[in-house]
């Protein structure tokens, strides 16, 4: 027990720090995907509004060619209708791409989160293997008689070997 303590409590605390790098590596990676998410979304944003204006303009075009009068009556209304649906487009893409970009921050946060709690976790083992290998030590040297947790054989003696702390070793009698 002497032996597998020390290596029971680093192996808590090195899997605690090895999650929350882990927690923050996720987070960084989910917040540099919302960002590209919102690159996209306006990317796609300035594509809608250029094939409107190409299509508003293919439109007027259409009109004044086959005889109306651009920019009054019905005409006017095609193209007014035409702009709110292009604008009504652009929306959709701006609110998918502001909904997925939230959906990324929420994993960032829930990994930076999840990175804390695996390091409270390995703290929490340590402390627990540590006070369980102090518990450990204590119950041998009452039931041996050795004195605290020092490992020091007591008065009574021993009719086998135990350890009597960093010198050596009790052989018995």
């Amino acid at each position: 027990m002497q032996v597998a303590a020390p290596l029971m409590i680093a192996g808590s605390l090195i899997q605690g720090v090895g999650g929350l790098a882990a927690g923050r590596k996720t987070a960084a990676a989910e917040k540099a995907n919302a960002r590209a998410v919102l690159e996209e979304g306006n990317a796609q944003e300035q594509e809608v509004r250029r094939a409107s204006r190409e299509a508003m303009g293919q439109q007027i075009g259409a009109q004044a060619e086959s005889g109306f009068m651009v920019g009054t009556g019905t005409a006017l209304d095609s193209l007014k209708e035409s702009a709110v649906n292009a604008e009504m487009d652009i929306l959709n893409v701006r609110r998918k791409a502001a909904a997925e970009a939230a959906v990324h921050r929420q994993r960032a946060k829930q990994a930076k989160l999840q990175g804390w709690m695996s390091l409270v976790e390995g703290v929490t083992g340590a402390a627990g293997a540590a006070a369980g290998a102090y518990g450990g030590k204590k119950a041998i040297a009452e039931q041996y008689g050795t004195s605290g947790a020092s490992g020091v054989v007591a008065s009574r003696r021993l009719d086998y070997a135990t350890p009597i702390g960093p010198s050596g070793w009790n052989r018995g009698p």
